[in-house]
């Protein structure tokens, strides 16, 4: 099947994911579910809250907001931030999307004088009245900085956080800044940026308890042209046999590499987890192929590296503190 079947827009594929506000100097525990993963208990769940919703109540806000969005990975934090984008250029304000991982050493100042303003102006020098202007807009409160990513940062989490509160200073600070970040990343330590307003992505709701079908919808927007396909889909998710599967796929990345897998090979589901993800690493290889080509041994080989890798930085845990000394970095636009 050609590549061209399978390209969305935000709109199509998008379905909306509930937030959870969490409490300032409040511990959290884990409701342990696939993976580990699981909702917080001690929040204040915002249920139905929609970025809309969010929106309005951010802009009217007098002081410069300071906003976290926080999820494990694949759970949609990049996507809500695209989305409070457009939101945002809806309402006639003025955005600007950096990845952080773009930085590479620059500070923001740097970064937002020298290459942001040679991409938006599409000018080879920036001319300093220029970059006066472009602060001025900061200092009137037009500007709301959206930093994707934190933990793409090519530095230690805890320095990462650090860096980017020392950076919110100046003509900078006066801007509203709405960052992403994983939460095992946020949660890792001291967090310089513990009085920024917190939210964290729940997962994909599937009906139960009353609560909107979200995977059933997002399974829908993918196969829109091939409603069918869908529908097999989830008849075949519905076998008793696969709850764990079901739990799974309210990653909205495990759904996406689901969907992409039914899509090509129209196939019988897998019936374990280790099965599942042999198949999301088949699927990511095939779906990335145009732009990181690979033959199947050097995909074994790299299998092999990363199992090791993954093996090497579990005995490098301390006791107490998983995942605060190693981290792995795999971009989000990759996957």
């Amino acid at each position: 099947m050609g590549e061209e079947r399978l390209k969305f827009s935000l709109e199509e594929v998008y379905v909306p994911l509930d937030l959870m506000e969490r409490q300032r100097d409040t511990m959290f525990e884990v409701q342990a579910g696939i993976d580990g993963q699981g909702d917080e208990i001690g929040a204040q769940t915002l249920g139905d809250l929609d970025l809309d919703r969010l929106l309005d109540r951010l802009v009217t806000n007098s002081e410069p907001n300071r906003i976290g969005i926080i999820g494990e990975p694949g759970s949609g934090k990049t996507t809500c931030l695209q989305k409070v984008a457009a939101g945002l250029l809806d309402l006639q304000l003025l955005p600007i999307w950096i990845s952080l991982a773009d930085l590479q050493g620059k500070t923001l100042e740097d970064y937002l004088l020298q290459d942001w303003l040679k991409l938006a102006t599409r000018q080879i020098a920036i001319a300093p009245q220029l970059q006066q202007d472009f602060a001025s807009q900061f200092e009137g409160g037009k500007v709301w900085l959206l930093l994707d990513a934190v933990d793409e940062m090519a530095i230690d989490a805890s320095i990462a956080l650090t860096s980017i509160d020392r950076q919110l200073r100046g003509w900078i600070g006066s801007a509203h800044v709405i960052l992403t970040c994983r939460s095992n990343v946020w949660d890792s330590g001291k967090n310089a940026l513990e009085n920024f307003s917190t939210y964290r992505n729940l997962s994909l709701s599937d009906g139960d308890r009353g609560s909107p079908d979200r995977v059933q919808q997002f399974i829908q927007g993918w196969f829109r042209t091939q409603p069918n396909l869908g529908e097999n889909l989830s008849t075949e998710l519905a076998q008793p046999q696969y709850q764990r599967l079901r739990d799974a796929i309210k990653n909205p990345l495990r759904l996406a590499l689901l969907c992409r897998y039914w899509l090509l090979t129209q196939g019988k589901l897998p019936s374990t987890k280790a099965s599942l993800y042999r198949q999301f690493t088949d699927t990511i290889y095939a779906w990335k192929q145009d732009r990181f080509p690979t033959s199947l041994a050097q995909r074994q080989q790299l299998n092999s590296a990363l199992g090791k890798l993954a093996l090497q930085a579990l005995s490098l845990e301390s006791p107490g503190e998983p995942q605060a000394r190693v981290r792995f970095r795999l971009h989000e636009h990759t996957v």
